[in-house]
């Protein structure tokens, strides 16, 4: 049965998803088969009277194809309960014998779609009218058309190429755990390649932006460089107290400032040592005399002269502290005058 349904599927007299029975009656015997998917699911045989010898005889012919029909009719039950399969809505009957009356029994019967199966057309051959030996003939030697198939076919010397390819999955099965580590390892290694490929990038782009941020100094040598930066320091150095010198000029207009009419400097000693520009230490020594009718009123300017100094917030960058040292009356060119000492540090 498996030679038959191998060339059932090869001559496409049934496709491999069909769902049917297949009924051969012959001479003194009948055989059905149930085929799902291509593969022989039960077969049974049951013993049948020869036609020839009730030719004459009309109930016995009917008889005999009501015997038919329960032995198909008992097949099918056995099936549908052994098997739970779907429902058999089409059976091919190759018979040599087989009348309408016989047919049509059958399908009322069974409530299936009947076809007649002839081993000639099939094989193409002039094999007898009821010889299946042709038909089995022909399905042991062809390939198996379905997978399911594949381990009836004993002639082959290759093994199919659906059947190579399981054969090949299973021979893989074991190293499926180093199948999977190799491409992880893959996905890890690209992974890493295309990390470093942004990092490096974004180091050639610092490297682009420091390369235009040096200018003429990127090729200078490291020895030349530090060489400019030790002369540039020693230059720096010397000109440390160059904003004292430079602050003289504001310094002395501070002064002059506070200097009301009916006063004047008669000396003045400015002294600043060398050091951080930003913390100059100096001194300023100044001696005057102011020019008044009324003695109290020289005394007067001479205070508010004392407070000018000590309350400008321009001059505290430079002095920490004012005093007035001394303060006493003098004759200057035949007048009397209030003559001051004030010192600034």
């Amino acid at each position: 049965m498996v030679s038959l349904t191998k060339s059932l599927l090869f001559r496409k007299e049934i496709k491999p998803t069909d769902h049917l029975a297949f009924l051969i009656l012959d001479k003194n015997l009948g055989r059905i088969c149930f085929i799902d998917q291509g593969i022989p699911q039960f077969i049974r045989e049951f013993p049948v009277s020869s036609y020839s010898h009730l030719e004459e005889a009309s109930d016995s012919v009917e008889a005999l194809n009501l015997k038919i029909v329960n032995e198909v009719g008992s097949s099918f039950d056995f099936y549908a309960r052994q098997f739970n399969g779907e429902r058999i809505e089409q059976m091919l009957i190759s018979s040599e014998f087989a009348e309408q009356d016989l047919l049509s029994l059958l399908e009322a019967e069974l409530k299936v779609k009947l076809r007649k199966f002839s081993p000639v057309l099939t094989t193409g051959v002039a094999a007898q009218v009821n010889d299946m030996d042709a038909i089995y003939a022909m399905g042991a030697c062809v390939a198996p058309p379905t997978e399911a198939l594949a381990a009836f076919n004993f002639l082959g010397d290759k093994k199919p190429k659906n059947q190579f390819e399981n054969d090949l999955l299973k021979s893989l099965q074991p190293y499926k755990e180093i199948i999977l580590l190799f491409f992880i390892c893959v996905v890890c290694l690209v992974g890493i390649y295309v990390f470093f490929q942004m990092q490096l990038k974004v180091a050639q782009k610092q490297y682009d932006q420091l390369s235009l941020q040096e200018g003429a100094f990127l090729n200078q040598p490291t020895e030349s460089i530090r060489a400019e930066l030790q002369q540039d320091t020693g230059m720096l150095a010397q000109y440390k107290g160059i904003r004292a010198k430079s602050d003289m000029a504001f310094i002395l207009l501070r002064i002059a400032s506070h200097l009301p009419q009916g006063s004047m400097l008669s000396d003045l000693h400015m002294n600043y040592e060398q050091g951080d520009a930003n913390n100059i230490h100096m001194t300023i020594d100044m001696t005057g005399n102011v020019f008044k009718d009324d003695p109290n009123e020289e005394i007067a300017v001479v205070n508010q002269i004392f407070s000018d100094f000590k309350n400008d917030k321009e001059l505290a960058m430079f002095i920490k502290s004012v005093d007035l040292v001394s303060l006493n009356r003098q004759v200057n060119n035949g007048r009397q005058v209030t003559v001051f000492n004030i010192q600034c540090s």
